[in-house]
């Protein structure tokens, strides 16, 4: 990246885009855990759809 740059400027710059690299990095970690989640709760779903109706409640 711009790492081996002195110019204050570029430092700035590499600085955001790691900053924005971490931010990216939870977002994905959290759609991620999101997503199995609702994985769960779908397949919880599903096989109480499939129990008697009487286990389903």
């Amino acid at each position: 990246m711009l790492a081996h740059q002195s110019c204050p400027r570029c430092q700035t710059i590499e600085n955001r885009i790691k900053q924005h690299e971490k931010y990216i990095a939870q977002l994905v970690d959290l759609v991620a855990k999101t997503n199995r989640r609702i994985i769960d709760l779908e397949e919880r779903h599903l096989l109480k759809l499939d129990a008697p109706i009487s286990k389903r409640f």
